[in-house]
């Protein structure tokens, strides 16, 4: 079984009527399947016999994710995990 990551870029602006920051989606990023990337990104699939230091354990998916990023994440539902 295969593994791919699904990235989404936002960007955070002011909201004009409340002042207040917001992220806002601005598009979805492809990558490519590596799994040596991705075991560096979050420590996904990382190779037992040879392993990456990753950059960072996953986080968790953001509370306040654009409103697009977080209907993607639904889509995927059970098959989405490892958010960061």
């Amino acid at each position: 079984m295969g593994c791919d990551i699904h990235a989404h870029l936002e960007i955070k602006v002011v909201n004009k009527e409340t002042k207040k920051p917001e992220w806002v989606y601005y598009s979805p990023v492809e990558i490519s399947r590596d799994y040596h990337l991705f075991a560096l990104m979050a420590d996904v699939r990382n190779n037992r016999d040879e392993p990456v230091e990753p950059i960072v354990k996953p986080k968790g998916f953001p509370k306040d994710a654009s409103f697009l990023t977080r209907l993607h994440k639904k889509h995927w539902g059970i098959d989405g995990h490892t958010h960061s």
